[in-house]
């Protein structure tokens, strides 16, 4: 026969233990050994990031709007995160977030990937008159960018 005992989570050690036992008339006898496993996770967590996106005005740029990523990996759990950076985008009056998703599990090792998130902003902005002696001052005059 043979039983383990399981310890650590990274690297995972297992302490196997064989015993064999037999008897012969007034004979009886039992002999064990034991043996040491280290299993360790070097293979990093598989991950899939959401389409790229483009956004209306106002649209909020989270995560619930544009998609979560999806990890897995074959040794248990994943932690999912991700940071935003801005994007040059060559589209004009468009502004973009690169968003780096990285997918880590419990041994450190880590996989990432990109979505683009397109901001354009196709909408005029207005212009506003402060005071009615806007001949006055230049500055009586506010641009308010709409999106």
């Amino acid at each position: 026969t043979w039983s383990d005992i399981t310890f650590g989570s990274c690297p995972v050690t297992v302490v196997r233990t064989f015993t064999a036992q037999w008897s012969h008339a007034d004979f009886d006898t039992t002999l064990s050994c034991t043996q040491t496993l280290l299993l360790s996770d070097t293979a990093a967590p598989v991950i899939t990031c959401p389409p790229d996106a483009e956004l209306g005005c106002g649209d909020a740029p989270d995560p619930d709007s544009t998609g979560w990523a999806t990890a897995t990996d074959a040794c248990g759990t994943v932690v999912v995160t991700y940071s935003d950076a801005a994007l040059e985008l060559s589209q004009e009056n468009a502004e973009g977030i690169l968003r780096v998703w990285t997918a880590t599990d419990a041994c450190g090792n880590s996989a990432s990937c990109e979505q683009a998130i397109a901001l354009p902003d196709f909408t005029a902005p207005t212009i506003e008159l402060v005071k009615s002696s806007w001949l006055r001052s230049k500055n009586n005059v506010k641009f308010k960018k709409n999106c």
